[in-house]
């Protein structure tokens, strides 16, 4: 690895970093401060969801490590590969909060949660989208470190259809209720 390339990487942590605080901000109602706040039911929600996760990304890595052995070469070298057990476990964490709603904290506005995700989503698309057109997204026959964007973008999708369709059947379950109150 260049010199060039690890200032990109660290100048892009920090970069990162500094856009997670603001958007921590942006996201949470006013006056309840950065720190997330959920109730004791949605810690216990949380916490079953990180178990899911972490045997997923167990099951996910042992999984991997067969099918590389089976087909006698690399499929994605160890940063994309590494990176997709992650986004598949961060996948099933989100999905199994969000139904159980354990996934929106107490002192966060929905809405702007939303809106973060969709960014975030649009963002990595656009660079991922760069990486295919640059023609660095597999080489050799390999999956590159250059597709996480692609990875990112994907998971995002995948959140936000998930608080959408939560949301919707939620709205109609409420509407439902309240015609059998009248």
């Amino acid at each position: 690895m260049n010199v060039e390339m690890l200032a990109g990487i660290i100048t892009g942590i920090v970069l990162g970093i500094i856009l997670l605080l603001v958007v921590a901000l942006f996201m949470t109602k006013k006056g309840t401060g950065i720190r997330p706040q959920y109730d004791e039911r949605q810690q216990q929600v949380r916490g079953i969801g990180y178990k899911y996760a972490f045997f997923t990304m167990m099951f996910y890595s042992f999984f991997y490590g067969f099918l590389e052995l089976v087909l006698e070469r690399r499929l994605a070298d160890g940063m994309a590969a590494g990176f997709i057990g992650i986004a598949i476990g961060a996948g099933v964490y989100a999905t199994y909060c969000i139904w159980k709603e354990g996934y929106i904290s107490l002192n966060e506005n929905y809405k702007r949660v939303c809106i973060v995700i969709a960014i975030v989503c649009i963002w990595n698309f656009g660079l991922g989208i760069g990486s295919i057109e640059d023609g660095k997204l597999i080489e050799n026959g390999v999956l590159t470190f250059r597709s996480i964007n692609l990875i990112c973008g994907i998971l995002s999708i995948w959140i936000l259809l998930q608080l959408f369709v939560k949301h919707c059947l939620d709205a109609h379950k409420w509407k439902e209720e309240e015609a059998e109150d009248e």
